[in-house]
């Protein structure tokens, strides 16, 4: 979306000018979610402070580039290609689809935020305090959310 956004504008321009626009909106991007996962929920899934050219472990240089090169693929093939596969979708069917998809993500994102929220708060030893909690702690217990998110660490366990 971030690229798709920030980038579209460039579509016509010399293609270093959308791999630089990837190289800082994913940088950007990357960072951020860095930070807020770990404000939020005191973990991070990403370390790169043992590579060369890192920004506070968030992000690195090498990623970085990796970012513009995905900038070019998406801005100059697959975007252009599912634009015009999904104008063929009638208005009708469409729309509808848009957003049941769109209610979809944001309960995807919902629940995946709760579960590993409430993964912290077992972790600070808080038992559960209403059904949704109860709910996350049976459905969603430590060892299942260590197989979803392999890399999340607690910030803690670093500095200890």
């Amino acid at each position: 979306l971030f690229m798709t956004l920030g980038l579209n504008w460039l579509s016509k321009k010399r293609d270093s000018w959308i791999f630089l626009g990837g190289v800082v909106i994913g940088s950007v991007f990357e960072y951020l979610c860095s930070w807020i996962q770990e404000v939020l929920f005191g973990t991070v899934s990403w370390q790169y402070d043992n590579m060369p050219f890192n920004l506070n472990g968030r992000i690195n240089l090498l990623y970085s580039l990796f970012w513009g090169l995905l900038a070019l693929v998406w801005v100059k093939g697959i975007y252009p290609l599912m634009c015009r596969l999904i104008s063929r979708i009638p208005n009708r069917v469409g729309r509808p689809l848009t957003w049941v998809l769109l209610v979809f993500m944001i309960f995807n994102s919902a629940v995946s935020g709760l579960a590993v929220a409430r993964m912290s708060a077992r972790r600070e030893g808080k038992p559960a305090s209403n059904a949704v909690e109860t709910f996350l702690d049976n459905r969603y217990p430590d060892d299942r959310l260590k197989k979803i998110y392999p890399n999340m660490v607690y910030v803690q366990e670093d500095q200890e």
